[in-house]
């Protein structure tokens, strides 16, 4: 598909030669990491970010395996050498082997904060770095993480904390000041979630190693979790105590559960998935489009660019597990074309030209972007392309 190929060449322009990717030595304490935005505005990119710089480093592989272009593995290994970079080694055993969210590119200075999730992405993409280089740094790092996530982040009933702050803790502050609507919008990702079943992606990669009985049965139990977050239509609650359903965040509970269901053979989460998968096709059938949030069943006016390209890849994914005679291809076909319109195919700020912007609110009159492109929807649009097209980043796209 023509349409896609070209997409997919802007993509990866922009994720490895704009200001997106911290890619000269003279970045020094960023060197080799994905940031998280770039502001049309500001000309510039506030973070550096380690959950991404983790989805960075396993896009760079795959670029690596569909090219054999070693620039690409080079990159990888700075990639997650700076996520090394990022693991906290101090005295507080509340975050011993978890990595630190951010880096301020403006202040130079590092986030306080360690997040579940961002774990859980960083052990997968360490993981596939190891099995590419066989060096035991990244087996290391991967495997304290691990230990940090199981044996301290994970509740009794397989439920994971979503963070800790190494000034204030694990508490997190109520947002009592917005509408309840907004508190679910800006603070999902401080509580435990659906998302963190992504998690098991990295800890079963990493058993797969290990053979440690500790990360099947931490897995298991998160997944379990997962399914009883699971309403009677099929999908995932933003969060506990939350009847709000968040695409993104459905999407990565699906996709844990498929990674789950193949790597320990259970029909029970295969299940799940399907039935997560299906309410996708649901709601695209009710509403002509995802919508990135639905509250009370009621679909927000809003799109967001990384859950169109996330239900692109389950149904993919889905469709190549289960056969099932359902139109995988023709849903994922109509996803598409909203996803390849979030493009920033023209501008005259080269280090925005080809990133995706993130959201899109559907006013009365016109479709409204905010100004900003953004590292990971692009990523997750890269790995949508190869499902539809397998040469999407193949030799064209060897731009070193």
């Amino acid at each position: 598909m023509d349409e896609i190929r070209t997409s997919a060449k802007l993509a990866v322009d922009w994720l490895i030669n704009s200001r997106i990717h911290n890619i000269s030595a003279a970045n020094g304490e960023t060197f080799g990491s994905f940031n998280n935005y770039y502001d049309l505005i500001k000309r510039a990119c506030p973070f550096a970010h380690t959950e991404i710089t983790g989805y960075g480093t396993e896009l760079l592989i795959d670029l690596y395996e569909k090219t054999t272009n070693h620039k690409y593995l080079e990159d990888a290994k700075s990639a997650a050498k700076w996520i090394t970079s990022m693991q906290y080694k101090g005295k507080d055993r509340n975050a011993f082997g978890s990595f630190h969210r951010s880096i301020s590119l403006a202040k130079k200075q590092r986030s306080s904060i360690v997040y579940s999730f961002d774990a859980g992405i960083c052990i997968g993409a360490l993981v596939e770095l190891y099995r590419k280089t066989n060096d035991s740094v990244f087996l290391e790092a991967a495997s304290e993480s691990a230990e940090w996530l199981t044996s301290v982040m994970q509740n009794p009933e397989g439920s994971l904390k979503p963070l800790y702050d190494l000034r204030k803790g694990f508490s997190t502050a109520e947002k009592w000041y917005l509408p309840r609507e907004f508190r679910t919008r800006f603070s999902w990702f401080e509580r435990s979630g659906c998302y963190h079943c992504k998690a098991v992606i990295g800890l079963l990669k990493l058993h797969s190693l290990t053979s440690d009985d500790r990360l099947e049965n931490a897995s298991r139990k998160l997944c379990e979790w997962t399914i009883s977050q699971q309403d009677s239509t099929g999908g995932f609650s933003a969060y506990s105590q939350s009847t709000s359903i968040f695409a993104h965040t459905h999407c990565y509970a699906v996709e844990g559960l498929i990674y789950a269901a193949r790597y320990l053979g259970s029909e029970r989460f295969s299940l799940a998935a399907k039935n997560g998968v299906l309410w996708l096709l649901k709601v695209l059938e009710r509403y002509g489009r995802i919508p990135d949030w639905l509250h009370g069943g009621e679909p927000a006016s809003t799109v967001d660019s990384s859950s169109l390209a996330q239900a692109i890849r389950v149904l993919s994914v889905f469709k190549d597990s289960e056969r099932a005679n359902l139109c995988y291809d023709k849903s994922a076909l109509a996803i598409l074309k909203h996803l390849l319109a979030m493009q920033c195919t023209s501008s005259g700020d080269q280090h925005a030209l080809g990133g995706f912007y993130l959201t899109e609110y559907n006013a009365r009159l016109m479709k409204i972007k905010l100004p900003r492109v953004y590292s990971w929807p692009t990523m997750f649009a890269l790995q949508a392309f190869t499902f539809l097209d397998d040469e999407a980043i193949r030799e064209p796209l060897d731009l070193w």
